[in-house]
């Protein structure tokens, strides 16, 4: 009958598929609770229980480097704390001694003593026994709340506040503890002092600032820094390949201008970019304050919840957002340029997480990784074949990014969908659709209440062969732990979406949850599940797996549901990373399931080593299962550095299904003066016998003022 839907698969289906995802889903999904709820009873235990005498313990929770501060006063720059779900653990010392207190600490024996505000006020604290005595009254304190680590005491701020006249609000974005008093303290006459101290300075030399603030000196035109790639080969059947690329940074128009360009082997210009941009976190990107960042030419456009996806594009755009704020709730994607042939390796929070190659128009990207909540670092390693290392880090922060009361935030692109600034016959992105239409871009958010935030967004954006509109509003919520979005949108059609999300962290669990309902709204966000999507499911949990003395394995198991208009699918995802020195691993197992069709599984185990400081190995092994397990493809590389200026490398890749293709390839590179040169010989099944050479070389200006090697 036409629009219904087929009957879901039977359980003979699903049987045959339940061996495959219980080893590396249901299996290390009920590892993982236990480990939960293994870790809950020994801090419940562990807080009952006298601390051992040499007071060494774990790592209390995730580890946190705040500001405290005190109104416009910074009481201190970098404090160390601990997260353990909405609490927060202050090192009692450090705490202390930022509030002038005169109470000393001693770890080692679990004692603290002294006074605060005057003299009358007296403190005690002993850990053996639990209790704290204030102003001569006794009490005791919750499990937990302090707890020994790091040659200190950390108390919890609940504690700290019950301790003390002291209120805690503690800012997740920006990792602010903001103190307020209850009742006047001792260090408010000290801060007024030095306030005054500062204007009478101010006023001697004649400048409203001590320190004047210094911005990025750009400048008309600059010497150039250049990354040069020229590569040629030729094989058995007779084919002949030669490409050269570039990238180029430097400044331009008082700005900062970063370019990209390639020529084939006709010697034609092919993908040519070029990006001016200012970027200042303080919010002077154009000299005065009120933007954050501007950028103009060939350029990466951000995503809107529900709407757009992120895509390149010719315009202009600005923002007056803290730099590298997320637009999404729990992940991000990374973009960046890199030379055509290189390899790229993406870490979050020093685990492996995945793999990925250059493009021919000189890009790498890796699309939507999730984040866990609070901080995120995110390392980019830029492999070159001559032995080449670039790395890009960056830093994220997962949560709503609320703002303050009455602070907006704005973000604004102008310009082409996969517009190019210099549009040549042979770009790469010459037939894609929607190429040259109007993509605008606009997005705007204000504080409500410091644990609510309104959003609000427009989208000109092509789909399909036609330029469509959007709009969207939403809130943004914090209450404790738990952060929280609540997403509206519509299209110029009729078309309407919603979606709530929440991320949070339970012990060491990490939780992310998703729904979403659509009815007609066709936008890039939603085509990616499929045309006429209805409902969309999604729960993601990350939890680090002890297994005896190895180091924590980085789980994370994720189960999507999609409904479309004749087809109900689902997505079951697990992932497990390991980093024991030198050796980094990651597998990856991603099963589908929908009506009438086989049960799909694949599978990608990616390994990376470093051993000795002069080997490098890269391994890459996909597979795939259903009544049996089959490998897909292999590929092994392996690097020596015999000395400052010789390396070599062998690359094996075997592709199993379908077409079989076997290569062989080695390589020697010499590095001299001012460049690498690379001769590289093989063997293809299908293009026989290979050999080639390769050159790179930078240059730029050197520090005398000459043009040379950087």
């Amino acid at each position: 009958m036409p629009g219904t839907v087929p009957p879901l698969p039977t359980p003979s289906k699903l049987g045959r598929a339940a061996w495959l995802l219980g080893a590396s889903a249901a299996g290390l999904i009920i590892g993982s609770a236990a480990t939960a709820w293994a870790n809950v009873a020994t801090q419940a235990l562990d807080a009952l229980a006298v601390p051992p005498d040499d007071g060494v313990m774990e790592a209390p929770g995730e580890e946190l480097i705040v500001e405290l501060r005190f109104g416009r006063a910074l009481l201190n720059d970098a404090i160390s704390a601990y997260a353990i779900g909405p609490t927060l653990l202050l090192p009692l010392d450090a705490f202390v001694r930022s509030l002038d207190f005169a109470i000393s600490v001693d770890a080692a024996i679990g004692r603290a003593s002294g006074w605060f505000v005057n003299e009358a006020r007296t403190f005690d604290l002993d850990v053996a026994s639990g209790i704290v005595t204030i102003e001569g009254r006794q009490s005791n304190y919750p499990p937990g709340a302090v707890q020994r680590f790091d040659d200190d005491l950390y108390v919890s701020t609940a504690v700290l506040a019950q301790w003390f006249p002291i209120d805690f609000a503690f800012d997740n974005t920006t990792l602010s503890l903001d103190v307020s008093a209850r009742e006047r303290m001792p260090f408010e006459d000290a801060l007024k002092r030095k306030e005054m101290q500062a204007r009478q300075r101010a006023v001697q030399v004649e400048t409203g600032e001590l320190l004047p603030r210094v911005t990025p000196d750009y400048a008309l035109a600059s010497w150039p820094m250049a990354d040069i790639s020229i590569g040629g080969s030729y094989n058995q059947r007779g084919a002949e390949q030669s490409q050269v690329s570039t990238q180029i940074a430097g400044d331009l128009l008082f700005a900062s201008a970063s370019g990209f360009a390639s020529f084939d082997q006709q010697g034609r210009l092919r993908d040519p970019r070029l990006r001016l941009e200012r970027r200042d976190e303080e919010g002077y990107a154009l000299g005065f304050k009120g933007l954050t960042g501007v950028a103009l030419g060939d350029t990466f456009t951000r995503n809107i919840p529900l709407i757009s996806t992120g895509a390149t594009g010719l315009g202009l755009s600005f923002t007056n957002q803290p730099l590298n704020r997320l637009s999404d709730l729990d992940r991000v994607t990374l973009r960046g340029n890199v030379p055509p042939g290189w390899d790229v390796e993406l870490y979050r929070n020093g685990a492996l997480f995945d793999f990925g190659q250059a493009t021919p128009d000189g890009r790498y990207e890796f699309t939507d990784v999730p984040l866990q909540p609070g901080v995120n670092d995110m390392l980019v390693v830029l492999l070159g074949p001559q032995g080449q290392r670039r790395e890009v880090t960056q830093r994220y922060y997962a949560g709503p990014g609320l703002i303050s009361p009455g602070q907006q935030y704005f973000d604004v692109f102008v310009g082409q969908h996969e517009g190019r600034l210099f549009r040549v016959d042979d770009d790469t992105t010459r037939d894609a659709q929607g190429t040259g239409k109007d993509r605008w871009l606009a997005s705007f958010e204000t504080g409500l209440t410091p644990n609510l935030s309104l959003a609000s967004a427009y989208a000109r954006v092509p789909i399909g062969d036609k330029v469509r509109d959007f709009g969207l509003v939403g809130l943004r919520s914090q209450l404790g732990g738990l952060f929280g979005r609540l997403d509206f949108a519509y299209d110029d059609r009729g078309g309407i979406g919603a979606e709530v999300s929440a991320l949070t962290r339970i012990g060491t669990t990490s939780w992310s949850v998703r729904q979403g309902w659509f009815s007609g709204l066709d936008s890039e966000e939603t085509r990616r599940s499929g045309e006429g999507l209805k409902l969309r499911t999604e729960v993601r949990v990350e939890q680090p797996l002890q297994l005896g003395k190895l180091p924590p394995i980085n789980s994370a198991y994720q189960v999507r549901y999609d409904r479309l208009p004749n087809l109900d699918r689902a997505t079951i995802s697990a992932r497990h990373a390991l980093f024991v020195l030198p050796f980094a691993l990651a597998n990856s197992l991603d099963t589908q399931v929908s009506p009438g069709t086989p049960i799909s599984v694949q599978g990608n185990l990616l390994g990376s080593a470093r051993l000795r400081a002069k080997d490098q190995i890269r391994t890459n092994l996909a597979y795939s299962a259903g009544k049996r397990v089959r490998l897909q493809a292999l590929s092994m590389g392996w690097q020596r550095t015999l000395s400052l200026d010789t390396q070599v490398r062998a690359d094996v890749s075997q592709t199993i299904s379908g077409t079989r293709e076997t290569s062989v390839v080695g390589s020697v590179t010499q590095r001299f003066k001012q460049m690498f040169i690379g001769t590289f010989a093989g063997y293809g099944r299908f293009q026989g016998a290979v050999a080639g050479i390769n050159a790179f070389f930078s240059f730029g200006r050197g520090p005398a003022g000459r043009p040379g090697p950087p």
